[in-house]
């Protein structure tokens, strides 16, 4: 019993070792803009690392190479694995965030919204999906709509938030 558990453990280990070494070869390539070490490293990942923290990361570094490259599909693909499987509520905002920008630059306003139908109306990320509401409403055409959602967009971020001033922005062009 005492062999098995320490050979388990041993396994998990180099597991995780293995999942290290892929992600910082695919932050690597990132950083140098090659997509073959980006995407090799990431395929792996995802594939033979699923269940660690580390892929569903890679799943969105693919994807914002993939939207770079026009290859939008690809990308959608990729942010819906990570919102699947990340491995903590802030990567699966994240995910969520980023895949909603994308459906919205790809005008699927109906997967849009059902995304943010899912999203939590309270908490930090509250005036994030609030903002994008804003985002589908502008884009549909509906102004009321959308001015309503960046004012409680506004109301609901930090006064000293970062974000703040282009969301007051985007609710000044719509008066």
């Amino acid at each position: 019993m005492i062999f098995g558990t320490r050979a388990w453990f041993s396994y998990q280990d180099r597991q995780q070792e293995s999942a290290s070494h892929l992600y910082v070869q695919f932050m690597n390539g990132l950083e140098r803009s090659d997509a073959g070490q980006v995407s090799q490293a990431g395929d792996a990942l995802v594939s033979e690392h699923s269940n660690s923290p580390y892929a569903a990361l890679a799943a969105l570094g693919m994807a914002r190479l993939q939207i770079e490259q026009g290859e939008l599909e690809a990308a959608r693909a990729q942010l819906q694995w990570a919102l699947e499987h990340g491995k903590t509520e802030a990567l699966r905002h994240s995910a969520r965030l980023r895949l909603v920008r994308l459906l919205v630059a790809m005008e699927e306003f109906s997967a849009a919204e059902a995304q943010l139908a899912q999203a939590p109306a309270t908490g930090a990320y509250a005036p994030l999906y609030a903002e994008l509401r804003g985002d589908i409403a502008l884009a549909q055409g509906d102004r009321i709509a959308a001015r309503d959602a960046y004012r409680v967009a506004l109301d609901q971020l930090d006064e000293d938030a970062p974000t703040r001033p282009l969301l007051r922005v985007k609710l000044d062009d719509i008066r």
